[in-house]
């Protein structure tokens, strides 16, 4: 790209200069930023990396970890299940994105909190 300065009364064509430069610059910037993830990325991050989603999307995960969140928030209801609550082997069936779904979106969010 070349840019062409004709002399105007005032010296407005370097301010013009100058301003089209820089909006080329914050274009630039701007078009630079980091991509928004998706959507299993961004479950990924909502579980800090840990249990079954990190693994399912390859952006890591780590078992032990996972499991210790499992027993820390989910064991006292679903190892012991009754009425409604699922046992573990039952959420295990379900697909990461359904489990993730549940937690974040669904009847488990205010527990998952």
């Amino acid at each position: 790209m070349t840019l062409t300065f004709k002399p105007i009364v005032g010296g407005k064509s370097i301010a013009l200069g100058i301003a089209a430069i820089l909006t080329c610059a914050v274009g630039l910037a701007a078009s630079a930023q980091t991509p928004t993830p998706t959507p299993a990325e961004g479950a990924a991050m909502a579980e800090r990396g840990n249990g079954t989603m990190g693994m399912f999307t390859g952006a890591g995960g780590d078992a032990k970890a996972g499991e210790a969140l499992y027993q820390q928030k989910c064991a006292s209801c679903h190892d012991h299940p009754s009425d409604r609550i699922p046992p573990k082997a039952a959420i295990a069936g379900n697909t990461p994105t359904v489990i993730m779904s549940t937690l974040l979106e669904g009847v488990m969010r205010p527990m998952a909190a």
